[in-house]
């Protein structure tokens, strides 16, 4: 347990979501939410948390296994289809975790072997132009907590 984690939780956790997260990105996250539960079966829960409570500082929790604890707790997994999805936002260790029910890693996996049949010449771009696509996400997503 480091004590520098400890202090990052314990200086962020009286500090509103909204000092991060203007009500009007909150709304246009929303919007996109919704958008996305139009488009496809799958049905998503995002979760904000400033910092992770005390007692689960103690047991020296990561931010997959909160991901994880939450899922359950908020019935993420209870849906219809066995398509949950979360994305969970942690403010003071600036991550974020997505994760998916099992219909929706299905999904992923499925269109995974589909790409890895294609030509090994398209598989590297592709897949470095994905990694760069995320690392530019999570800086960006970052980058409005840390002003």
């Amino acid at each position: 347990m480091s004590v520098g984690r400890i202090l990052k939780h314990w200086v962020m956790s009286p500090i509103p979501v909204t000092m991060a997260f203007p009500q009007s990105s909150l709304d246009a996250v929303s919007r996109c939410i919704e958008e996305c539960e139009t488009r496809t079966s799958a049905e998503f829960r995002l979760i904000i948390e400033r910092s992770i409570p005390s007692k689960d500082l103690r047991r020296n929790i990561t931010d997959a296994d909160r991901a994880k604890e939450l899922f359950g707790q908020y019935g993420v997994w209870d849906t219809e289809e066995n398509n949950g999805v979360l994305i969970y936002l942690n403010l003071s260790d600036r991550a974020i975790e997505i994760y998916l029910d099992r219909a929706a890693t299905r999904a992923k996996r499925t269109e995974r072997d589909r790409q890895e049949n294609r030509g090994k010449f398209l598989q590297r771009p592709v897949r470095k132009r994905r990694l760069q696509r995320v690392q530019r996400t999570r800086q960006t997503a970052c980058a409005g907590v840390s002003q």
